[in-house]
C-alpha cells in the first residue's frame, strides 16, 4: 500500500489574513469560524507567520491599532505537500505547535495540517461506522452529560 502524504490529509481551502489585518478582525474571524489560528500571508499568498489564540491573548498591543504582522508568531514553521505525515507529526511535537501551514515550492499557502488531521490517519476508517456514526468498539465508552 502506498504511503500517504501531507497533501492527502491536509485541510484545503484554508482561511488566511493579510499582514495588515487588524487584531480585532483576526479575533472576530477565529471566533466566528471556530478555528484557533490563522496563517498570515503576503500579497502573493506566501506564508509569513501565524496568529493564534495565544498570540491574541498574550498581546500587549491595543486591539484598535494592532495588526497581524505585529502579533504573528514568526518565522512560520511550514511543511511541503509531499512530506510524510510522520514528518509533520515530528515537527508539531518538536516545536510544540498545533498546526503546520502546507506550502508549495514558492512558499505559497496550499493547505494546513493539524494535530486532528494527523490523528484521523490513526483512527478507524469512516467506512466502519454505522449510520449514527458509531463504531462497535465505542460502545464501551461513555459520554458525560
Amino acid at each position: 500500500m502506498p504511503s500517504r502524504t501531507v497533501r492527502q490529509i491536509m485541510t484545503k481551502g484554508v482561511l488566511a489574513v493579510g499582514a495588515d489585518a487588524e487584531l480585532r478582525d483576526v479575533a472576530a474571524l477565529l471566533a466566528a469560524v471556530g478555528i484557533s489560528a490563522v496563517p498570515v500571508i503576503d500579497g502573493r499568498g506566501r506564508v509569513l507567520g501565524i496568529v493564534s489564540e495565544i498570540d491574541l491573548l498574550t498581546s500587549t498591543a491595543r486591539a484598535d491599532t494592532a495588526r497581524a504582522d505585529q502579533l504573528m508568531s514568526t518565522p512560520a514553521i511550514t511543511i511541503g505537500p509531499e512530506a510524510d505525515p510522520a514528518e509533520a507529526t515530528a515537527t508539531l511535537i518538536r516545536y510544540d505547535i498545533k498546526r503546520l501551514p502546507v506550502v508549495d515550492r514558492d512558499g505559497m499557502l496550499i493547505g494546513i495540517v493539524s494535530r486532528r488531521d494527523l490523528i484521523r490517519t490513526l483512527g478507524v476508517a469512516s467506512t466502519t461506522l454505522d449510520r449514527e456514526g458509531n463504531h462497535p468498539r465505542w460502545a464501551r465508552w461513555s459520554r458525560t452529560a
